[in-house]
């Protein structure tokens, strides 16, 4: 599979588009023609859009390899230190099972906690702290490389969308925990080996037969790994104040200990890391397109269409009647005091419009003028299907919509323009009334 794909140089293309000064090639004949021009230098790096994006994807696959290493290091150094062995080389079962485990199962509730809360009480402001921590250390990384601003920003809108930051975060807490206690049970076992420990217990609040059941529950699941596990003689017998141990029982209590380990620490990470994983390359395969994205991929979808058509004469005249049918509907009759706003129009005022209150919007003091108004009656924005809708169009046409409510898009349609219906679409997805057309005579 090539890398960067498709779909990640169309969400880099539509991001850029919108948010920098890149605009993709119109004489491209299809939409990979036109994505090859993230491929080329850029004007202030020598490295273009395409390499920049690789380079910062391998850096943040390293950077979670690193954390995961880190967390391995840290299991190493900290296990064993939990065998704080007297002359006697006693020690607590109990108490040793609580170092080991103890901040695990207490992280893993706090996380349960908060998956809860952010279902319940929904934030687009939540951000996990990893996450804010990945952000910081990506922006820090992009500077050092020099990778422009925009293509960091944009490599992480792709790789963490809205809605699976929940689930990239629990990744990366769940993998680097998996990597902590993989590197404990390691330690465990290299002490057991070259060390002979005897396992006791003590309780002051639990009565010995209290003790007893909960061992035994405890032992319960991990009879499934197959381990001899400590017997009723063999937890009577490991009380503090009993001094013989036989070999066996302390071979007991270690398979319990290291059972332990496994399905209370190692096996619960694991399946918790396979779920998010899951969960956040479903949250990714099923995103919603931008409408940017949308709209780039209307522009050269319709080129594809327009050269696909260039037939002779008499074949086309043939089948004029059998094309596309349009999504648009003809204005009967136009008001004659309605108000016309002529967006990017070089052409003379349409003959319908002579006795219409008309705006020429082709620069940005004129759109912003015909923004500040607030008229009651219906607002109608005249466009041309000659050209496409662009990123500058789309911010438009959004602050527009959200200021005039009684917005009607109408379309100029001239038999040399092809853009219908990316007009179409781009006004279903600011969810203004159906898209109608003003036939060119």
């Amino acid at each position: 599979m090539t890398f960067p794909s498709r779909n990640e140089k169309l969400a880099l293309a539509a991001y850029l588009e919108s948010h920098s000064d890149l605009t993709l090639p119109a004489h491209a004949n299809h939409l990979d023609q036109a994505l090859q021009a993230l491929d080329q230098p850029t004007a202030v790096n020598a490295s273009s859009y395409t390499e920049q994006y690789a380079r910062l994807k391998r850096y943040f696959t390293n950077s979670i390899l690193v954390l995961m290493l880190l967390s391995f290091v840290i299991g190493l150094v900290i296990t064993p230190s939990s065998f704080l062995l007297n002359e006697s080389k006693h020690i607590n079962i109990y108490w040793l099972l609580l170092t080991l485990l103890g901040v695990h199962l207490i992280n893993l509730f706090l996380w349960l906690g908060s998956l809860i809360w952010l279902h319940l009480k929904p934030s687009r402001n939540n951000s996990p702290f990893l996450l804010g921590l990945l952000t910081f250390l990506l922006h820090k990384i992009s500077h050092w490389l020099a990778i422009e601003v925009q293509v960091s920003k944009a490599f992480w809108h792709w790789q963490n969308p809205a809605k699976s930051q929940t689930w990239l975060a629990s990744s990366l807490s769940h993998g680097a925990w998996l990597s902590y206690l993989c590197a404990g049970l390691l330690m465990t076992i290299l002490l057991l080996l070259t060390n002979q420990v005897s396992f006791i217990w003590e309780t002051t609040l639990l009565s010995d037969s209290r003790f007893l059941a909960l061992t035994q529950w405890l032992s319960s699941p991990l009879t499934w790994l197959g381990l001899d596990l400590p017997t009723h003689a063999d937890i009577l017998s490991s009380r503090i104040d009993q001094t013989l141990q036989s070999q066996a029982t302390r071979q007991h209590w270690a398979n319990f200990l290291l059972g332990s380990v496994a399905m209370y620490g190692i096996l619960p990470r694991l399946l918790l890391l396979m779920m998010c994983m899951t969960m956040y390359r479903l949250k990714r395969v099923t995103r919603k397109r931008s409408p940017q994205e949308d709209i780039i991929l209307n522009r050269y979808t319709h080129q594809e269409r327009q050269q696909k058509r260039i037939i002779d004469p008499d074949h086309h005249q043939r089948h004029k009647n059998q094309s596309e049918p349009s999504k648009t509907r003809s204005i009967c009759q136009v008001e004659a005091d309605s108000l016309w706003g002529l967006f990017e129009w070089s052409d003379d005022i349409p003959a319908p419009l002579i006795q219409a209150n008309t705006q020429v919007l082709n620069d940005q003091t004129q759109q912003q003028a015909f923004l500040a108004l607030a008229p009651q009656q219906t607002t109608y924005l005249l466009v041309s299907n000659t050209h496409s809708p662009d990123r500058g169009t789309t911010r438009f046409l959004s602050s527009l919509a959200r200021q005039q409510p009684h917005l009607q898009m109408v379309l100029w349609k001239t038999k040399s323009g092809h853009f219908d219906n990316a007009w179409a679409d781009l006004s279903e997805q600011l969810n203004l009334p159906e898209l109608k057309c003003l036939p060119e005579e």
